[in-house]
C-alpha cells in the first residue's frame, strides 16, 4: 500500500471475531511494515473522548479502514474531522447490528472491503452536520440523529440484557428482528409518555410554524437511518441535510410517515441549518447513529452542515 493504512475496530463488539476472521487476516498478509500499519481500538469511554485520541494518531494521506458497527464508524468519521488533516480517505465495513455507514456509500462485504484497498480511489464524499447543545459544540452527525421518543428506544440497546442476547444471536437478519421486536415493545408502552415542549423552530434563519404537540426531532444526513428508514433530502439536494419535527405518539397520524420511509423515502425538510428552541429547559434523549444519551436542562439545538467533505472508498 503507498499510504499508510488505519484499522479501526472494537474489540468487545459481537462481530469482532468475524473482524479477525475476515479483514485482520487479511491485513495481516500484507506484511506492512510498522510505519505503514496503525490500529485503534475504541475504548469504553464516551464516543467523543475516543475521537480526540484516535485524530491524534492520524496523518495526512492516511486510509482509514473501519471493520465494526456504526458507533465504530461515527467515532473514526469525528476523529477525521477533529484531526485536522488533510488527504484522508475513509473506508466502512460493517460488522455490527444495522451498519448504516457501510451500507450508504457501497456494498457491504469484506471483498468490496479488499477492492477497495487497492484501488484507493474516493468514490463518495459527505458534509457533515455539526450539533451544538445550548450554544456549545457537541459531536459531529455524518448519517443522522433523533432526539425524543426514538432516541429512548435506541437507549434500551444499552441495557445488558438486551445486548446479552444481541450477542447470542446468530445472524445479522436474526438480530435485526430482536432489535425491532424490542423497539416496538418500549415504542407501545412509552408512546404517549415522550413530548418535547418546543417554542421556535428556526429553518435557515426563518421561523416555522411549530406543531402542538412534538415527540420527536428527526436529522438525516444521509440516504438510511437504522436500516430500515431511507431518505432521498440530501440526494436532490447535496448541499442540504432533511429535517422533521414529529408527533410519533399517534400511530394513524405517522402511517403515511412510515410507510413512505419504510417502502420509499422519508418525507423531510430540507436545510442548511436548523435551530430549536425550547419554552423552557428540558432533559432529553439524543439518539447518534445508534448511541443514545440522556442530556440535561437543554434549551436550545442547532444543526449545520460543516463545508469539510470525509471523502469514502
Amino acid at each position: 500500500m503507498k499510504n499508510r493504512l488505519v484499522l479501526v475496530v472494537n474489540r468487545r463488539s459481537s462481530g469482532y471475531a468475524l473482524v479477525e476472521k475476515k479483514i485482520i487476516r487479511y491485513i495481516d498478509g500484507l506484511n506492512l511494515s510498522e510505519k505503514q500499519r496503525q490500529t485503534y481500538e475504541i475504548e469504553p469511554t464516551n464516543p467523543l473522548d475516543n475521537a480526540k485520541k484516535m485524530a491524534k494518531i492520524l496523518q495526512n494521506n492516511d486510509i482509514v479502514l473501519v471493520a465494526g458497527g456504526d458507533g465504530t464508524a461515527h467515532i473514526a468519521t469525528n476523529a477525521i474531522i477533529i484531526s485536522g488533516k488533510t488527504g484522508i480517505k475513509i473506508k466502512y465495513t460493517g460488522f455490527g447490528n444495522f451498519n448504516d455507514y457501510a451500507h450508504s456509500f457501497s456494498r457491504n462485504h469484506y471483498k468490496a472491503c479488499i477492492r477497495a484497498l487497492d484501488e484507493q480511489q474516493s468514490k463518495y464524499s459527505v458534509k457533515p452536520l455539526e450539533l451544538s447543545i445550548n450554544g456549545e459544540f457537541y459531536r459531529y452527525i455524518p448519517l443522522y440523529a433523533t432526539v425524543g421518543l426514538t432516541a429512548e428506544m435506541a437507549e434500551i440497546f444499552e441495557h445488558p440484557r438486551i445486548r446479552g442476547a444481541l450477542k447470542k444471536t446468530p445472524g445479522r437478519n436474526s438480530r435485526l428482528a430482536l432489535s425491532l421486536l424490542a423497539a416496538t415493545r418500549f415504542y407501545f408502552n412509552h408512546r404517549k409518555e415522550k413530548d418535547i415542549h418546543v417554542e421556535k423552530i428556526k429553518i435557515n434563519g426563518e421561523s416555522v410554524r411549530v406543531n402542538p404537540k412534538i415527540t420527536d426531532l428527526v436529522f438525516m444526513n444521509g440516504p438510511r437511518m437504522a436500516r430500515i428508514m431511507r431518505s432521498q433530502a440530501n440526494k436532490k439536494a447535496p448541499e442540504k441535510f432533511g429535517f422533521a419535527a414529529l408527533d410519533s405518539g399517534k400511530i394513524i397520524k405517522n402511517l403515511p410517515f412510515l410507510v413512505k420511509g419504510l417502502f420509499g423515502f422519508i418525507p423531510l425538510k430540507t436545510a442548511h441549518e436548523v435551530e430549536i428552541i425550547l419554552e423552557k429547559p428540558q432533559n432529553l434523549q439524543i439518539q447518534i447513529e445508534g448511541e443514545s444519551t440522556k442530556l440535561k436542562n437543554i434549551k436550545n439545538i442547532s444543526i449545520r452542515q460543516i463545508e469539510q467533505k470525509i471523502h469514502i472508498l
